[in-house]
């Protein structure tokens, strides 16, 4: 994610205002880096030419997850992600940011199934969560995370989840 606490940002000196244009720039660099054996890239935030990063990532990359709830993150994650995680929104705020991201997938003339959906799951107790989680399967969701609980409760639900969705815990 870009970030949202401005003073942060003025306490290091960083404009607020470009810090989507930052990310951007920064990712290009990332994988430049990670994919040629002498990379050179000159945009807004970062120049240099010929430079090595060793050793490259074993698959070639590093999945790069766009973090965030707004419109902007939804399109960086079209854009640029291989994962988008908007967060714990409701079931309805992450209905519409995933509306967005595919909006924006499509005018790139990019498949949605590529990028990795994650989202915030919560409830009451098991029924509740598990509820939300159906919701998020439905909207394509493949990675729910789950609030922290004690190890006994952590375990116990991680089997309930488990027998219920036939999920990897």
């Amino acid at each position: 994610g870009v970030g949202w606490l401005e003073e942060e940002f003025d306490a290091l000196g960083v404009p607020f205002t470009d810090r989507g244009r930052r990310l951007d720039d920064y990712i290009e660099a990332m994988r430049a880096l990670w994919t040629h054996d002498k990379a050179s890239v000159h945009n807004t935030y970062t120049s240099f030419d010929n430079c090595i990063s060793m050793p490259h990532p074993h698959r070639g990359t590093v999945p790069i997850v766009v973090g965030g709830h707004s419109k902007a993150a939804a399109r960086r994650a079209a854009r640029l992600g291989d994962g988008f995680f908007p967060g714990n929104g409701s079931v309805a705020e992450v209905t519409e940011v995933f509306e967005i991201f595919r909006s924006a997938c499509a005018e790139l003339g990019r498949d949605p199934s590529e990028v990795e959906l994650t989202a915030g799951s919560f409830g009451r107790n098991f029924d509740d969560l598990a509820g939300r989680i159906e919701q998020l399967q439905a909207l394509g969701v493949s990675r729910a995370i789950l609030a922290p609980l004690p190890g006994d409760q952590l375990d116990a639900l991680a089997a309930s989840l488990q027998d219920r969705f036939g999920m990897d815990v």
